[in-house]
């Protein structure tokens, strides 16, 4: 079962109660998550790029470091191992680009 619903079903027959803010420990940026998943999936990386927050051209301002946390308690297991488990649960195609019809 992944984490979050099974996390959730624990907290529901502990009678746990309020609000639970669940994620998984570990911080990164968006361009290290990518690269993270794209290597657990065995995809290059080499196309991805980190870019200042001032070039993506957003109109609302975002902070700067903002990441998700866990206060009521660590029960979801570590980014890096929620990522491994994705990558593990899914299934990619042997190709990444479509085949090309043959001509005949």
């Amino acid at each position: 079962m992944p984490d979050l619903p099974r996390v959730t079903v624990d907290l529901v027959i502990d009678g746990e109660t309020g609000l639970w803010h669940l994620a998984n420990a570990g911080a990164v940026s968006w361009a290290d998550f990518a690269v993270d998943l794209a290597t657990a999936l065995n995809l290059p990386t080499g196309r991805i790029e980190a870019l200042p927050q001032a070039a993506m051209g957003w109109v609302a301002a975002r902070p700067r470091h903002a990441p998700l946390g866990t206060e009521r308690g660590m029960m979801m297991p570590t980014l890096t191992a929620a990522i491994a488990q994705f990558a593990s649960m899914l299934e990619l195609p042997t190709r990444l680009t479509p085949a090309v019809p043959a001509m005949a």
